[in-house]
């Protein structure tokens, strides 16, 4: 699970079809850059910084998309 101020890149998207295009229209796909701004609550809202843009997620939603956090001395 991403921390707040994270940043990874999405590596996978799990989830059928519709859901897949659902995130790619909102700028979400696999090789996006993004940073995790908050999360409200316990298994709230997450709320992503991608492409110039602040997405909020459902909690189930955030939780489909793989995300790789690169390793120290290593950049994203």
């Amino acid at each position: 699970m991403m921390k707040k101020g994270q940043r990874g890149t999405i590596s996978a998207i799990t989830g059928g079809k519709t859901f897949r295009l659902k995130l790619e229209s909102m700028g979400i796909h696999p090789g996006s850059k993004v940073t995790k701004v908050s999360n409200l609550f316990h298994k709230g809202p997450v709320i992503l910084h991608v492409g110039g843009t602040e997405v909020a997620l459902g909690y189930n939603m955030a939780n489909r998309i793989m995300i790789t956090i690169p390793t120290r001395g290593k950049p994203s």
